[in-house]
C-alpha cells in the first residue's frame, strides 16, 4: 500500500492517467482546482516560492490537494510541514489534538503555535528525515500532565517531481488515553501502545503495569470482570487488588516478564482484597517496552474461563451418564491411564481398528497403534497427561486397513481436579479424506486451468481476502502473488475505495454479475484491461465470496489508439499532402477535395463538393483526363500522365485510379494531381546542363572516361583522343583489354573492377606510349559512377598527363644531388636540423672544424653538440630562425677537444622551408673567421695608434664607405660639426652639409670614385647643430680594400675657413664696388646721350658685379610710371 509520500514522489508530475490522478477523476471528478479554495491555493504558492521552482509548484499543490483529500476521510491525525517547518497541511484530528484550528495552524511553525520545549520535541526528528530521506517511527506526546495524549507517529520524506526532498509528512495514531492517577500516588509511565478503540471494545482483560509492578491501565472489560472500578486500581499494587497473588504466583509471572519473559496461558483464581467477586482468568504476561525497546513495565491479558471451570465440574457429575453412552457413540472413544496403558475401547473403536476391547485394554498405547507414532500419537499423549487438549491429525488406525482417523486427547482428571489419566475422542474421518482426496484432484485441476488461463483471474472471500491470484493476474497488475497473498481488494487497491471498482465488489458480493470499464492498474501503467465482476457461491447457492476475471486488452487498446492516429494521420496526410487530391462518387461529382487541390485549381472545397468535373474544368473533356475518370469507374486505373495547364502557364501530373469499398465494388474514384511545372522546368534545365557536361567534358584538360558496368567504354573525350592518339569512334563500346591489351590485365582492370564495387583508387604514375610513338606519364582515379539514389551505374576515370611533373622531379632529384655535392665542398659549415631540432645534415667541413664526423653529429641535438651552447644565446637564435627570421649571432670561439685547436666561427641563422613555404627546420650556416679576427685584432691595434695621432691634430678627419655613411672620425670633426659622435657615427654627411653645396659635395665624390684620383681643396657650407652655417675646406682621396685594389670608400680633412673666406670675400665686395662706382661715374661724365649713359651704367654693374642681367628704370615726366630706359644681359 502506497504511503503518501510514495503517491507524492512515484505521481508528481504525472498525467491525468496517473493512479491519484485517476482516483481523483473518480471521486466526481475532483481536483485541486476545486478542492482548494483559491485562498488556499494563493496561500501555498507563497510557501513554495521559497522551496520550489515555480514550474514545480502546480505539481506540488496537486499532491498537497491529493493529501488534504486523504487526511479529510481518516481518523488520524495528518499533517504537512516543509523543510523550513511551516504547516502545508492539517487535518481536523491533528488540529484538534493540538488544540488550534487549521487556518491558525497553515503557514506557521511549531515555535510560533507551541510552547518552546513542546515545539523543540515535535521538530527534532524533522531534520533526520529531511537529510536522509528515510522514514522513522516514534511515539509522540501532544498536551501536558493530566491532559497529555500520546500518539505513534510515522514521519516520512515529502518529495517534489525532482525527487527532492521539501517536507516532512507525519501520520499520528493515538494509542491510549492516560487516565488522571490518584493524588498522591506515583507518576504513570509512558502509556503503551495500544489502540483506545481496542481497549474499550475488547471482550478480554487488559491491564499494564509501570516498571515498579504498579497498575496504570485498566480496561472496561476487567471492571466488569473483576468488578472494581479503574480508578480504584491506577497506581495499586498486585497483592493490594489480589491478596493471593503471590500463593497463586501472579506476583512471580509478572515478575519475570518484566525481566522480558513471555508467559501465556496460564489459569488463576482471582480473589481480590475487596471481595467484590472471585473468578477463573487465563493470563498471559508480556513486557512492555517503549519506542527504543527499553522494558517500562508489564502488559497482562485475561481470558475469562469460570464457563469452562463449570463445565468439568459438570463433566465428573455426568462421568455415570457418559460412561453409559461411551459404548453406544458413534465415534471412537479411548480413556488411558497415567502409564496410557488402554481403560476403555468402546465398540466405535473395536469397529473402526477390528481389534476387540480385550485385545487392547490393559496394553500401552505404543503396542497397539506403533504405527501411529508418525502422528507424533506419544507426544500428544503426554501433553494431555501435562493438562493440555490436543488433537491429532490425521493417521490410519491400522496399516491394514484404509481407516483414516483423527483423534482429540484431553486430560482425565479426578473429583480433585488432579490429572488421572488422557480421554481421547477418535473420529472417522474416512469419508471425509476421500472427499478432499476428490477435492484436491479437483482443486488440482481447476489451478492448472487457473493458471494456465490467459486471462487474470482473483478470487476473493465475502471480507475481500485473496484466495486466488493466477499467473496472468500477477503479470497484467504488475503484483506478483507473494505481494497480495492475505491481503484484502482494497490494500491491494486502495485507489478503488470510492470508486466505482468498490460498487462493482459490491454488487458482485450481492450476487450480480458487472462487467467494469476499461482501467489501467497503478502498478502497471503501461497496459490496459477490463474486469468482469462476479459472485462465487457454494455448494448450496450461497454468495461466499467474489471472481473477477481480468482480460488484458492492452493489444486491443494500442489497435483502437493506432487505428485513431491512423484516421487522424490520413487526415493530417490529407491536408497537409503537397499532392492535390479529389474523390468522386460513381456519378463523378466530387466528394472530397484537400486544401492542395484548393491552391492547385483556386476553388475552395465549398465551391467544388457536389459539382461535376465538367462544370468546373470543361477542358479536361478534350485533353484525355475525362476519359481516364469515366475509365476507372468501369475499374481501369490510369498510369500517370503530365497535362498542360489550359491557359498554357504550366504542368500538372495526374493519377487516376477506381475507388473501392470494402468487398471491393467501385465506390467512387481518385484522382491525385500534382503541379509538376518545376519538373518540366528543371528538365529543360537538365538538357541544357547535359550538353554543358559534354561541352566541358570535351573541352577540359583531363582526359575522362566513362565505363558501363560489363566495363565497356562508354565516354572518351577529345583530351583523350589528342593524347593517345586514338579516336573516339574506335573506343566506344569496348574493353580496355581490347584497347590495352599489355596493360589492361596489371593496372586498368583491377581498378575498375573495384570502382564497380563502390571503391575509389588511383593508380601509381606510370608510362604510356602516346600519338606520334611519344612517351608520357599519367596517372588515373576511379571512382564508382551513381544515380542520385546511389546506386552504381558504372565507373569513371580521370587521367591526368603528369609528364611535366616528372620531368621537375627529376629535375629536382638533379638539384638536390649537385647541392649536396655543394655543400660538400663548401669551405663552410652547413648544419641543418629539423623541427625536433636534432641534426639533419653534417657537411665535410663541419667535420674538419669540430673533429666530429657525420656518424656522430647526425640525429643529436645541439647541446649534445656544442655543449655550451646552452649559455651562449645561440639556442634562441635558432628558435627565432625557426619562427621565420634571419639573423647573425656573435664570433664565437671554439676548442676541437682532439687536437685542441682553436676556431674563431661565425654563425648565420635561417629558416628552412618546404616547397608551400611552411618552416620545416632551421639552416646554420658557420664561416671560418679565424684570420679575420686575428687582422681584426691588428687592425684595432693599428687603428689606436693612428686614432691616438688623428685626435692631437686641430683639422677634422673622416671615413666615409661607399653609402656615404660616416664609419670614422676623430674628436676635431666634432667640435667643426658641432655634434657628438653617437649622433655622428653611422649617418650620411649631407645631414652637415647645406642645401646648397651638397650637390657640389656629391659631385667631388662622384668624380673621385670614378677617376681613382685625389680631388684637389674644396670649399663647402656645413649647418652645425642649431643652424648655425660654416664654410670648410676639404680633400677627398679613396680608402681601398682587399688587396688594395677596390675602392670601400672615401678618406679626407676638414678644415674650417670660415673667417678667412668672410674675410676674402668683404676685401673682393669692396673692389668690385670701388670699380663700379667708378665706371658709373665715367659714365655720368662722359659726353654722351642720356640713353647711352645709362646703358653704360646697367653694363657696369652686370660686368663689376657678376650678375648676368641688369635693367633701368626711370620716372615719366609726369612722375606717376616707371618706364625701362635701359638694359643688359640676359635673363
Amino acid at each position: 500500500m502506497n504511503t503518501p509520500s510514495e503517491l507524492s514522489s512515484s505521481q508528481s508530475g504525472q498525467s491525468g492517467q496517473s493512479g491519484r490522478a485517476g482516483f481523483l477523476a473518480e471521486q466526481e471528478n475532483a481536483s485541486s482546482s476545486n478542492y482548494l479554495s483559491a485562498g488556499r491555493m494563493r496561500q501555498l504558492l507563497v510557501l513554495l516560492e521559497s522551496i520550489s521552482p515555480r514550474e514545480d509548484a502546480a505539481a506540488v499543490i496537486e499532491n498537497i490537494a491529493f493529501l488534504q483529500l486523504l487526511a479529510d476521510h481518516t481518523s488520524d491525525a495528518i499533517y504537512l510541514r516543509d523543510s523550513a517547518g511551516r504547516y502545508w497541511l492539517a487535518n481536523a484530528p491533528y488540529a484538534d489534538a493540538a488544540r488550534h484550528t487549521v487556518d491558525e495552524m497553515l503557514g506557521r511553525t511549531n515555535r510560533e503555535l507551541f510552547h518552546h520545549e513542546v515545539a523543540e520535541r515535535l521538530s527534532r526528528s524533522d531534520k533526520q528525515v529531511l537529510a536522509q530521506g528515510e522514514p522513522i517511527t516514534e511515539e509522540t506526546i501532544l498536551g501536558e500532565a493530566e491532559s497529555a495524549r500520546v500518539f505513534l507517529t510515522t514521519k516520512v520524506p515529502f518529495r517534489n517531481s525532482e525527487q527532492q526532498t521539501i517536507g516532512v509528512l507525519g501520520v499520528m495514531r493515538e494509542q491510549t488515553t492516560v487516565a488522571t492517577a490518584e493524588v498522591g500516588a506515583p507518576a504513570a509511565s509512558p502509556s503503551p501502545v495500544f489502540s483506545e478503540q481496542i481497549l474499550q471494545q475488547a471482550r478480554g482483560g487488559i491491564a499494564v503495569l509501570n516498571d515498579q509492578l504498579r497498575f496504570v491501565m485498566w480496561n472496561p472489560f476487567l471492571e466488569e470482570f473483576i468488578g472494581i472500578a479503574k480508578l480504584k486500581v491506577h497506581g495499586k499494587l498486585p497483592l493490594e487488588i489480589f491478596p493471593t497473588a503471590g500463593e497463586t504466583g501472579l506476583l512471580a509471572h509478572l515478575e519475570r516478564a518484566l525481566h522480558g519473559t513471555t508467559i501465556n496461558r496460564v489459569d488463576f483464581n482471582l480473589d481480590t482484597a475487596r471481595g467484590a467477586r472471585t473468578a477463573w482468568a487465563s493470563c498471559s504476561f508480556s513486557p512492555h517496552r517503549n519506542a527504543q525497546g527499553e522494558i517500562v513495565g508489564v502488559i497482562c491479558t485475561f481470558a475469562d474461563i469460570g464457563e469452562y471451570k463449570k463445565a468439568e465440574s459438570a463433566l465428573r457429575r455426568s462421568q455415570q451418564f457418559n460412561q453409559q453412552i461411551i459404548s453406544h457413540a458413534s465415534y471412537g472413544i479411548v480413556v488411558y491411564d497415567r502409564e496410557l496403558r488402554y481403560m476403555v475401547w468402546n465398540p466405535a473403536m473395536e469397529e473402526m481398528s477390528g481389534m476387540a476391547a480385550e485385545q487392547v485394554t490393559g496394553r500401552r498405547a505404543a503396542e497397539i497403534l506403533p504405527h501411529a507414532q508418525e502422528a507424533g500419537l506419544m507426544q500428544m499423549l503426554q501433553q494431555a497427561l501435562k493438562g493440555d487438549a490436543v488433537e491429532s491429525i490425521d493417521f490410519r488406525l491400522s496399516p491394514h486397513k484404509a481407516i483414516w482417523v483423527r483423534a482429540h486427547f484431553s486430560p482425565l482428571r479426578d473429583a480433585d481436579e488432579k490429572n488421572i489419566g488422557v480421554i481421547g475422542l477418535v473420529t472417522n474421518v474416512t469419508a471425509r479424506r476421500q472427499a478432499e482426496e476428490a477435492l484436491r484432484d479437483s482443486k488440482q485441476f481447476n489451478e492448472q486451468i487457473i493458471n494456465s488461463s490467459l486471462e487474470g483471474i482473483a478470487v476473493f472471500d465475502r471480507e475481500l481476502h485473496v484466495l486466488v491470484w493466477n499467473p496472468a493476474m500477477a503479470e497484467i497488475s504488475g503484483k506478483p502473488r507473494v505481494d497480495v497473498q492475505g491481503k484484502t481488494a482494497q490494500e491491494i487497491f486502495p485507489h478503488a475505495r470510492g470508486t466505482a471498482v468498490a460498487e462493482y465488489w459490491e454488487q458482485a458480493l450481492a450476487g450480480e454479475v458487472v462487467a467494469g470499464k476499461d482501467f489501467r492498474f497503478p502498478s502497471n501503467e503501461t497496459s490496459w484491461a477490463s474486469a468482469v465482476y462476479g459472485p462465487m457461491r457454494n455448494q448450496r447457492g450461497q454468495v461466499v465470496g467474489m471472481i473477477v476475471t481480468v482480460r488484458d486488452i492492452t493489444a486491443r487498446r494500442r489497435a483502437e489508439a493506432a487505428l485513431r492516429e491512423s484516421r487522424q494521420f490520413s487526415e493530417q496526410v490529407l491536408n497537409s499532402t503537397l499532392d492535390a487530391i479529389a474523390v468522386h462518387d460513381t456519378d463523378l461529382n466530387y466528394v472530397l477535395w484537400n486544401p492542395a487541390m484548393e491552391r492547385l485549381t483556386g476553388f475552395n472545397a465549398a465551391d467544388a463538393l457536389s459539382k461535376h468535373p465538367l462544370q468546373l474544368f470543361p477542358q479536361i473533356k478534350e485533353n484525355g483526363v475525362y476519359e481516364g475518370l469515366e475509365r476507372a469507374l468501369r475499374g481501369e486505373s490510369m498510369p500517370r500522365a503530365d497535362y498542360a495547364y489550359a491557359d498554357g502557364h504550366g504542368w500538372y501530373n495526374a493519377q487516376i485510379s477506381p475507388l473501392r469499398d470494402e468487398e471491393g465494388a467501385i465506390a467512387g474514384v481518385i484522382t491525385v494531381l500534382r503541379d509538376v511545372t518545376d519538373r518540366h522546368t528543371v528538365e529543360e534545365a537538365l538538357r541544357a546542363s547535359q550538353q554543358l557536361n559534354e561541352q566541358v567534358i570535351q573541352t577540359v584538360k583531363e582526359g575522362i572516361i566513362v565505363y558501363d558496368r560489363e566495363g565497356r567504354y562508354l565516354e572518351w573525350n577529345a583530351f583523350m583522343e589528342a593524347l593517345i592518339g586514338i579516336p573516339r569512334g574506335a573506343v566506344i563500346g569496348k574493353t580496355p583489354t581490347e584497347v590495352f591489351p599489355a596493360l589492361a590485365p596489371t593496372i586498368f582492370s583491377p581498378l575498375i573492377e573495384g570502382a564497380l564495387r563502390g571503391e575509389a583508387a588511383t593508380t601509381p604514375d606510370f608510362e604510356l606510349v602516346v600519338a606520334d610513338d611519344k612517351r608520357a606519364w599519367v596517372t588515373i582515379r576511379y571512382e564508382p559512377l551513381r544515380t542520385s539514389s546511389g546506386e552504381i551505374i558504372g565507373g569513371l576515370g580521370v587521367l591526368n598527363d603528369v609528364t611535366e611533373r616528372k620531368q621537375a622531379e627529376d629535375a629536382l632529384r638533379a638539384s638536390h644531388e649537385f647541392n649536396a655535392q655543394i655543400i660538400e665542398s663548401a669551405r663552410e659549415g652547413f648544419i641543418v636540423y629539423g623541427q625536433d631540432f636534432k641534426v639533419r645534415v653534417w657537411n665535410r667541413f663541419m667535420e674538419e672544424v669540430t673533429g666530429l664526423t657525420q656518424a656522430q653529429a647526425l640525429g643529436k641535438h645541439p647541446q649534445e653538440v656544442f655543449p655550451y651552447l646552452r649559455t651562449s644565446g645561440h639556442l634562441n637564435l635558432m628558435s627565432t630562425a625557426f619562427s621565420g627570421d634571419s639573423l647573425t649571432g656573435q664570433d664565437f670561439k671554439y676548442v676541437v677537444p682532439a687536437t685542441g685547436k682553436t676556431y674563431w666561427l661565425s654563425a648565420r641563422y635561417g629558416p628552412h622551408k618546404g616547397l608551400h613555404g611552411e618552416t620545416i627546420g632551421v639552416i646554420v650556416t658557420l664561416r671560418d673567421v679565424t684570420a679575420r679576427r686575428y687582422a681584426e685584432h691588428a687592425i684595432r691595434e693599428s687603428e689606436e695608434r693612428y686614432r691616438n695621432i688623428l685626435d692631437s691634430i686641430q683639422d677634422g678627419y673622416y671615413e666615409f664607405n661607399l653609402q656615404g655613411e660616416l664609419i670614422f672620425f676623430n674628436d676635431a670633426l666634432c667640435r667643426i660639426y658641432g655634434a657628438d659622435k653617437t649622433e655622428m657615427y653611422g649617418h650620411a654627411h649631407r645631414q652637415w652639409i647645406s642645401r646648397e653645396t651638397h650637390h657640389k659635395v656629391v659631385e667631388v665624390f662622384s668624380r673621385v670614385l670614378e677617376t681613382q684620383t685625389a680631388s684637389p681643396t674644396f670649399d663647402f657650407e656645413t649647418l652645425r647643430k642649431g643652424g648655425e652655417k660654416r664654410i670648410h675646406e676639404s680633400s677627398v682621396t679613396l680608402v681601398y680594400g682587399g688587396e688594395g685594389k677596390t675602392p670601400v670608400g672615401y678618406r679626407g680633412l676638414v678644415r674650417d675657413v670660415t673667417e678667412r673666406r668672410t674675410a676674402e670675400a668683404r676685401v673682393k665686395q669692396q673692389g668690385q664696388l670701388a670699380a663700379l662706382r667708378a665706371d658709373v661715374i665715367a659714365a655720368v661724365t662722359a659726353d654722351v646721350a642720356l640713353p647711352e649713359m645709362l646703358q653704360r651704367c646697367v653694363e657696369a654693374v652686370i660686368e663689376h658685379l657678376g650678375v648676368g642681367f641688369s635693367r633701368l628704370w626711370l620716372l615719366d615726366q609726369d612722375e606717376t610710371q616707371l618706364e625701362p630706359k635701359a638694359t643688359a644681359g640676359t635673363v
